[in-house]
């Protein structure tokens, strides 16, 4: 796809994560941002802004689920690179939704093709061996103007 046009590190630069833990009495929360794509000057080949959420349950935390809920983002990297769409992850955020139900996790990737995506994601909402659920949209952002915010911190 783009591999004629420019070489994959330049595409895909090294990645560089950085954490913020926020911590208070009622709730632990924290993001996880790409730091090596802030100014990246090839967003607009890959114009397709994915949010996904999923709500963890509190007991979810301590069963089965937790292997899941942690690899969640490298199961859908995966799953879009296997079928050929160019992705970046770019964050990851984990609020409190409520102190009797558990969290949320909110997921930002950007992708070159929308229509692919959004048959994985679909297929895997739909998939009875896939025990999250989540929900997500696909919208085209070329500046990715959704995350900057993310960047600044």
């Amino acid at each position: 796809m783009f591999g004629f046009w420019k070489k994959k590190d330049e595409l895909y630069p090294k990645e560089l994560f950085q954490l913020w833990k926020l911590k208070d009495i009622s709730s632990f929360n924290s993001i996880m941002v790409n730091k090596s794509l802030k100014n990246y000057k090839f967003s607009d080949k890959f114009p397709y802004h994915i949010r996904i959420e999923i709500l963890i349950k509190e007991e979810d935390k301590f069963h089965n689920n937790s292997e899941i809920i942690e690899k969640f983002d490298d199961y859908v990297l995966n799953s879009m690179k296997d079928n050929n769409v160019w992705i970046h992850f770019l964050t990851r955020l984990t609020v409190l939704w409520s102190k009797d139900y558990g969290f949320i996790r909110i997921f930002n990737f950007y992708v070159n093709e929308k229509e692919i995506s959004k048959e994985i994601l679909s297929h895997l909402q739909k998939d009875e061996n896939f025990s999250i659920q989540f929900w997500f949209e696909i919208n085209t952002d070329k500046t990715w103007s959704k995350v900057q915010k993310y960047f600044n911190w």
